[in-house]
């Protein structure tokens, strides 16, 4: 029992030890900051008790082990430990690679899933394009217009648009929609979003069906553009044409097109119902395609300073959405570190299991 209790108090001492040496690379690797607090009473109670019940535990287990053999059989050689009734230590070996098996399979199902979530198409072009809130004189429409055409002509973006909120985070939704065929009791909350001119050119999205809207078209301040979930949620066959009313804007809008889904929040969530409108005093976001012949830097520069020049005083900060992508991709890549580091650390257990089965098997053929 002593040295049971031995045995677990040594192996609380290398735990330690090794939670000090692996702490500050767990910390860099998963981006965050997990200090042990070792002056807190909680800790050693916690560890004491885990000392006290593994020797415990692992010291009693040969009392009772011992104490169920019948001495007079023992001396006259007819008992050993292959005819125990229970087979502890089978149990206990099938046990552990279970475990082992199991913690495996997950970190290579965690990994396969990151990997797909990764590779997933978005429905639309998410490199080289960069965004930035609208500020100040940006807000007014005509020198907005001429931020534009200044950013086009320096070609150092392909096309410019604008949307209500970052492109890869949701707008806001409402369950005031009306369109035809609905049921009286049917409500479908749906995403709105505010856009300007070129917005399916300038992220790389595809149109399913009829146009995007133009400055060719002055009626397109009372049309609408649903996506491709919103047109099969709503049960619309021949969506072009077709109206569909907003209770909270009081207004009757008709459809003109409709825009294939991309998935804009997680690339392991689902695409949203959405509506896109013409509204360029709601589109807070400038989103600019840059031009992949020139160098990124230089045109990064170029866009920091005709902006800076349309809005001096206000602060510059564009940012690339592919990042904005990575960002939310973090905690799924979070949790394939750690499944890797336990189905590392599985692949250990079963490897010091099965050398300690050889070595036993071995010792019992030596006697």
């Amino acid at each position: 029992m002593l040295e049971s209790l031995l045995i677990s108090f040594l192996a609380m001492l290398v735990a330690f030890v090794l939670i000090e040496i692996s702490l500050p690379y767990f910390n860099r690797v998963l981006e965050i900051n997990i200090v042990i607090n070792y002056a807190d009473s909680a800790i050693w109670i916690t560890s004491v008790f885990l000392v006290l019940l593994t020797g415990l535990l692992a010291g009693s287990y040969p009392s009772f082990y011992l104490s169920s053999f019948s001495p007079i059989k023992v001396l006259k050689g007819f008992h050993s430990a292959e005819q125990s009734s229970f087979p502890v230590r089978k149990v206990l070996v099938v046990l552990q690679f279970c475990c082992s098996i199991c913690m495996i399979i997950f970190a290579g199902v965690v990994y396969h899933q990151i990997q797909y979530m990764k590779n997933r198409p978005l429905g639309f072009q998410q490199n080289n394009l960069v965004q930035q809130y609208r500020m100040g004189p940006l807000m007014d429409y005509s020198k907005m217009n001429l931020l534009k055409k200044q950013l086009i002509d320096s070609r150092a973006v392909k096309s410019v648009t604008a949307t209500s909120g970052n492109v890869t985070n949701k707008s806001f939704s409402t369950e005031a929609m009306r369109w035809p065929g609905q049921q009286e009791t049917e409500q479908l909350e749906i995403q709105l979003r505010f856009v300007d001119y070129d917005f399916t050119q300038t992220i790389g999205v595809k149109m399913l069906q009829g146009r995007d809207f133009s400055n060719e078209f002055g009626s397109d301040s009372m049309a609408v553009i649903p996506n491709e979930t919103a047109v099969k949620l709503m049960n619309l066959r021949n969506p072009l044409g077709k109206q569909i009313r907003n209770d909270d804007w009081d207004q009757t809008l008709h459809i003109i097109g409709v825009m294939k889904d991309y998935n804009y929040n997680s690339p392991g969530s689902k695409v949203l119902p959405e509506l896109f409108f013409l509204n360029d005093k709601h589109a807070q976001v400038l989103v600019m395609r840059l031009n992949e012949e020139k160098n990124i830097s230089a045109s990064l520069t170029k866009i920091n300073s005709l902006i800076m020049r349309a809005a001096p005083g206000y602060p510059i900060n564009p940012e690339f959405v592919s990042d904005r992508l990575l960002d939310k991709l973090k905690r799924e890549q979070m949790l394939s570190v750690l499944s890797n580091i336990f189905g590392g650390f599985a692949i250990l257990i079963s490897c010091v299991g099965l050398l300690g089965l050889a070595l036993y098997m071995a010792e019992q053929r030596s006697k």
